[in-house]
């Protein structure tokens, strides 16, 4: 790593995680971002991005950032959360770092509409109407969707 950056962030990846995700680090929090980086329980690993560089998601101060990074840790250059991979997507579903974090930023435990709208194969199921259920369940359930709702 060069004296002039005290972390593996060169002035161009400065620049266009600044533009790309909105932020204003001060030189201490580039360091600790840096280090962060170097912290394999705050960064995963993702697909390979070639000539010697690989993806990763960084989770740093209460936000993912998806980098790309060479084989010494220097970040070449930074994506916006939107541009990840469906690859990359499945790489983060199955790690267990990024569903303890719990900050779905890249989207990943979302299905698209077309999928949850597969028609189902079982037999269909009739349901009681009101009537023919217990008082109590109705109002449990009433209670229920109440607190659910607000």
């Amino acid at each position: 790593m060069n004296k002039d950056h005290e972390t593996p962030f060169p002035i161009h990846a400065r620049e266009q995680i600044q533009e790309r995700y909105g932020v204003e680090l001060t030189k201490k929090q580039w360091f600790y971002f840096g280090r962060t980086l170097c912290n394999p329980n705050l960064t995963i690993q993702l697909s390979d991005a070639g000539q010697g560089c690989h993806f990763c998601a960084c989770y740093f101060m209460e936000h993912w950032y998806l980098l790309i990074c060479t084989r010494d840790g220097t970040v070449k250059t930074a994506y916006p959360r939107r541009d990840i991979a469906d690859a990359d997507k499945q790489i983060l579903q199955r790690d267990e770092r990024y569903r303890r974090i719990n900050r779905d930023e890249f989207h990943v435990w979302r299905t698209p509409h077309a999928e949850m709208a597969v028609p189902s194969k079982g037999k269909p199921v009739k349901l009681p109407n009101e009537a023919e259920l217990p008082t109590n369940v109705v109002q449990s359930a009433e209670s229920f969707l109440n607190q659910f709702c607000e």
